[in-house]
């Protein structure tokens, strides 16, 4: 994906330049990429945000001089971008435990983990535009309401949806949900907004979802939705020690697929989560 690709370049341009005054805003901009996608993604790679990388690489860098050269503390200080010896000493603290000075007698090397091994770790976590370690989340009762049909109608169905969207009330947000239902002799779709009330929605389609535990997975809509289900079903089948794909109250199995403003149509930048309801395995 050329989009991700850019991040990537962005990460390698930070992972060099990190004692400079940085912004993940002007660094996207200068990749080309919007900056909430660029965090999103950059997060997602890496692990932490920009902010946290950057301090990161700082402080491990500060070890490198401590253990490597006999410069001053203030300078090594300056020389990895903090800006006062004072923060720099309360950071490196609360990071390595100990104050630099204490550091350095201990004649120790920090360890890190290089761009080329972050970046081949992600790249081996996802599968067709798929993140393949998803969030886990504790979601209380969902109640959508809007249209419902024949789960092979999908786009017929999100064009009723659209016209009709305004008139829902008592959502929570604007964000939309679609839910599916598969099984022997079940393929139905419902669209919709999470509303507060069951009387919000007079007039429409409603499905009511069980509070439940949810396995998130972000999917990288050019190109991860034909790959989707084949992905989800490897990671329920390699986690099936520890979670257990829970069905709906008419023994189908759901999946909620949620549309934020991380969705953009069909452009590179466009993120759809699919949350897919599981249970704890009891050991």
């Amino acid at each position: 994906m050329e989009k991700l690709e850019s991040v990537i370049k962005a990460l390698k341009f930070i992972d060099h330049n990190f004692q400079e005054d940085l912004s993940y805003i002007t660094i996207a901009e200068k990749y080309n990429i919007s900056p909430y996608y660029f965090h999103r993604i950059f997060t997602k790679i890496v692990g932490k945000t920009i902010t946290d990388f950057i301090r990161e690489r700082r402080l491990q860098e500060a070890g490198r001089y401590l253990y490597n050269t006999d410069h001053s503390i203030t300078e090594i200080c300056f020389n990895c971008g903090f800006s006062s010896h004072q923060s720099f000493s309360r950071i490196f603290k609360n990071y390595f435990g100990v104050s630099p000075r204490e550091y350095r007698k201990m004649l120790y090397i920090p360890s890190s983990q290089s761009i080329e091994d972050i970046i081949a770790n992600f790249r081996n976590k996802t599968l067709g535009g798929i993140n393949m370690e998803p969030r886990i989340m504790d979601q209380g009762k969902l109640i959508i309401a809007g249209v419902s049909g024949d789960g092979r109608k999908t786009n017929e169905l999100w064009e009723e949806f659209m016209n009709l969207a305004d008139g829902v009330k008592g959502r929570v947000s604007d964000h939309y949900y679609e839910v599916r239902l598969s099984g022997a002799g079940i393929n139905e779709c419902y669209i919709g907004f999470n509303v507060k009330q069951k009387d919000s929605f007079v007039g429409h389609k409603r499905i009511e979802l069980p509070a439940s535990k949810y396995a998130c997975f972000d999917i990288f809509v050019a190109k991860g939705f034909e790959s989707s289900n084949q992905a989800i079903e490897q990671w329920l089948e390699k986690h099936k020690d520890r979670y257990a794909e829970r069905l709906f109250e008419n023994g189908a199995h759901y999946a909620v697929e949620y549309y934020d403003e991380r969705f953009k149509g069909n452009s590179e930048e466009s993120i759809v989560e699919i949350w897919i309801p599981i249970i704890d395995v009891k050991k």
